[in-house]
């Protein structure tokens, strides 16, 4: 059932996409911190996606198993 939603999606993106709006990844963090809280939801991630750094390489220095 997921992957009949999950292709439905991709379809429905595949035929409503307009490249003249297409902005990327800078034009989606520009949105964001446009918002009221935006800051504070980029800050989130960034901290999240660091601390995921420190995860990763905490793991590849002391492999378990």
């Amino acid at each position: 059932m997921a992957v009949v939603l999950v292709g439905a999606v991709v379809a429905w993106a595949a035929t409503t996409f307009d490249p003249a709006r297409a902005t990327g990844l800078d034009g989606a963090l520009r949105a964001v911190a446009a918002e009221p809280h935006g800051g504070w939801v980029l800050t989130v991630v960034a901290v999240g996606l660091a601390a995921f750094a420190v995860y990763c390489l905490a793991r590849a220095r002391h492999p378990v198993g």
